[in-house]
């Protein structure tokens, strides 16, 4: 596998991401490919092994868990997109 992504990554001028390739393939052929004992070398740290882990939780209640800069502008776009909604209606022209 390293080979492939080695040579993808110098064929595209990526040679400074070949880490991220090999993770991202080593991934997609074994989601559970962070647990030790680790596949080709690949070594995943601490924060990416708790992300993984998050991602594949068959917890309902961890799918909300993002930062609160993100739930902001959720919440900053919605009242936006309200407070349109309700501009439109009562100022028309005609």
């Amino acid at each position: 596998m390293k080979v492939n992504t080695t040579a993808f990554a110098r064929d595209n001028g990526m040679e400074d991401y070949v880490h991220y390739f090999q993770r991202g393939g080593l991934l997609n052929l074994d989601s559970n490919a962070y647990e030790p004992p680790y596949d080709d070398g690949v070594v995943f740290s601490d924060s990416e092994i708790g992300a993984l882990k998050l991602e594949s939780s068959e917890s309902r209640f961890n799918q909300f868990r993002q930062s609160s800069g993100l739930w902001t502008l959720v919440m900053l776009c919605s009242a936006a997109a309200a407070g349109e909604s309700h501009a439109s209606r009562t100022c028309s022209i005609g």
